[in-house]
Parts: C-alpha cells; structure tokens; sequence
C-alpha cells in the first residue's frame, strides 16, 4: 500500500459500517467468488441479501468514486458467478440463483460521484461483453432504513 491508502481503506470500512447501521440484521456479510490463490482470480462484494422472491442482491459500497473500480469487480464477479466461494459457504447462497436473477447494486458514499456516471460505465460493459447480472446504484443518502433500501432495489430507475 501506498501512503495515503490507510486513510482510503479506513474511510471505506467506515462507511461499510454505517450501511450496515442502517440497514441491521436484514444485511449480510460479504460474498466471494473464486479462490484465494496465486493462480486464480478472486473478488468479493460487502454485504448480499437475497428477497422472498429468490433474487439476489451483491452489495459494493463505492467511497472513493471509483466507476472504474465498480466496473471491473462487476465484470469479475459475472465471469466468476459459477465458481462461488466454498469456504465463504457463498455456493450456498448462490445455489439455483441464474445470474439474470442477480443484480450488483453499488451504493455511493462519495458526493463527487453519480449514478449517471457510474451508470453509464457499467452499461458499456454490459452490452460490450453481453452481461447478464442485473446492475443498480443507489446514493448513501437515500439508504436511512432497511425499508427505503427495499423501495430503492425494487423501484430503482437505474435498474438494468
């Protein structure tokens, strides 16, 4: 890590935190898919939930906008979705989930950032490389509670 990145890692953990607050127990903790090796590829989203109807939600909290950042972890997680972590026991949670029952939802921390712009680089990839996972974003501050998190993942005009 370069100087300066311990005050980035911690500011983002921060904000993992206050997500979590407001949202409480519904929240789950992270995903992963792939292995942890030399050799392979790995990625991990902050938090998943998966509703009454089976769809699941892998959760990024975005605190440095960083769209680039969204854009690859949304492609790994596509290319990666059918080898689901098993010691995370995330092939648990995936198992019978398609991947156009999935969407990544990233949630803006940053002002500086925008669902139009983080929209906007995700859509390119999406059609560039045929995605089928479903992607959404959201700003922090409209996430107070666990019921205007379900309005926003379930009304979402960015919803693609």
């Amino acid at each position: 890590m370069q100087k300066g990145d311990d005050n980035i890692v911690a500011h983002a953990k921060d904000n993992e935190e206050k997500l979590k607050e407001r949202l409480g127990k519904n929240l789950k903790d992270m995903l992963s898919f792939g292995q942890k090796t030399e050799d392979t590829a790995y990625i991990s989203v902050d938090f998943h939930y998966k509703d009454k109807d089976g769809k699941l939600f892998l959760i990024e909290v975005d605190s440095s906008n960083e769209a680039k950042i969204n854009v690859g972890e949304y492609c790994l997680i596509n290319a990666l979705f059918g080898q689901p972590n098993k010691e995370s026991e995330t092939d648990k949670i995936v198992s019978g989930v398609e991947k156009s029952d999935c969407t990544f939802v990233v949630v803006l921390f940053n002002k500086n950032n925008t669902i139009d712009r983080n929209n906007k680089a995700l859509e390119v990839v999406k059609k560039a490389y045929t995605i089928e996972i479903n992607y959404m974003t959201i700003l922090a501050d409209e996430i107070t509670d666990w019921e205007s998190f379900e309005k926003a993942i379930h009304n979402s005009p960015s919803d693609k």
